[in-house]
């Protein structure tokens, strides 16, 4: 099978570069190019294609093994871009990022409404302590337990989000002071880093946001990876701290746990009984929300980029990262001022920034084929086999025959 080569263009496709395949004739392997019209025609390609993916028949599995056994270079088309890709900000510009935009927007705002006038609403109704026995929250077992008293479910999750709502609204309003703040030189990177915050961080987090969102920190992935950054922040500072912050990890977690499986409970029965369409909406974006699969897989691909081999990163990686997005966020309203209305192109690319344009942004592609053929030009030229020491090279022993004479 032939090396498949692709690159994201303007339109979201891929566009196949120049093949490289090899075929097996008698006990040689020869190396040739393919196009593309030639490689998947009716006999070479034979799998089931469905969208963009397919399944490779026997053959084109064996070919592929063979090329890639002798030769290993499977990442020869990618190359990280070393000016931060800022010179291709103006390909992410497409009017599709009006759609996502919006999709954003309505998402806030009916969270927010939701929230703010739900949680009011339970607040102002109701007693606020349950007299009834029993109950299946873990909250309300802990606090008769050690209180003699529940709090009403309904209420605790209300004051909850109420909190969490207040939070996000300093969290906004401090962002959008740095953005402001424009006095000295020094102050162009604080404020551009408070834009990227502010569009790619708390406008994500409060589109979702709910008591709910405390079940994200204990989803399996997301756990396991900060417990191992957690364990090797232990291990390079040599437990001088005596494991103090990691078991401040672990209490933190588990209660977010607690936190996030009662209001789940709350709200699922609350939704399934309002009987209201925007309620259930609402619920079933929250819960959706609960684990960010955009942010996360963001943030995983800023880790392989930043972190590094020891997928792990330091605070000056993390300084060069919070620069990257500033200066990036700095570029966006740049080439948005190429566009009639300004602003509305920067909010709407802004709002729409997702993982596609940070690896769009970050990873430059080259000519495959000849980047493989000089590869593999270079490991022949390798495993040819020096002359042996106790032969003299040609030219010498000319020389010695022509003193000779």
């Amino acid at each position: 099978m032939a090396a498949w080569q692709g690159r994201r263009g303007g339109t979201g496709g891929l566009h196949p570069q120049p093949l490289v395949r090899k075929q097996a004739t008698g006990s040689s392997v020869q190396t040739q190019l393919s196009s593309p019209k030639k490689w998947f025609g009716k006999r070479a390609f034979t799998g089931i294609q469905v969208g963009r993916h397919f399944t490779a028949t026997t053959e084109e599995l064996g070919n592929a093994w063979i090329q890639h056994e002798e030769h290993p270079h499977f990442f020869t088309s990618l190359k990280i871009a070393e000016n931060g890709g800022f010179a291709n900000v103006h390909e992410i510009f497409v009017p599709t990022r009006y759609l996502w935009a919006l999709l954003m927007i309505g998402t806030l705002v009916v969270n927010i409404s939701v929230l703010t006038y739900g949680n009011i609403r339970a607040l102002m109704t109701g007693p606020w302590v349950d007299e009834s026995e029993g109950g299946f929250l873990i909250s309300s077992f802990i606090l008769q337990n050690y209180l003699g008293k529940k709090l009403q479910p309904v209420k605790f999750v209300a004051v909850l989000e109420l909190v969490l709502m207040s939070a996000f609204s300093i969290w906004i309003a401090v962002n959008i002071f740095r953005m402001c703040r424009n006095r000295t030189k020094k102050d162009v990177c604080w404020r551009w880093q408070a834009a990227a915050h502010l569009f790619w961080d708390v406008l994500p987090e409060l589109s979702t946001c709910s008591a709910m969102r405390m079940l994200r920190y204990v989803n399996p992935q997301v756990f396991l990876l900060d417990l191992s950054n957690e364990i090797t922040g232990v291990v390079e500072r040599k437990g001088s701290k005596m494991c103090v912050p990691l078991l401040w990890f672990l209490l933190r977690r588990l209660v977010a746990l607690i936190v996030g499986f009662d209001a789940f409970v709350v709200k699922f029965s609350a939704a399934a009984d309002a009987g209201r369409l925007l309620n259930a909406f609402a619920f079933l974006n929250q819960m959706l929300g609960v684990v960010q699969v955009a942010r996360l897989s963001r943030r995983r691909l800023i880790v392989y980029i930043f972190g590094g081999k020891d997928v792990f990163m330091n605070q000056s990686e993390e300084l060069l990262q919070h620069t990257w997005h500033a200066m990036l966020a700095y570029r966006v309203w740049v080439v948005s001022g190429n566009f009639r209305i300004r602003i509305m192109w920067f909010l709407a690319v802004m709002l729409s920034y997702s993982d596609y344009d940070f690896q769009s942004l970050t990873l430059n592609t080259r000519d495959a084929s000849a980047s493989l053929a000089a590869l593999q030009e270079t490991d022949r030229a390798k495993e040819e086999p020096d002359p042996p020491e106790d032969v003299e090279p040609i030219s010498d022993r000319a020389q010695i025959w022509v003193h000779d004479l």
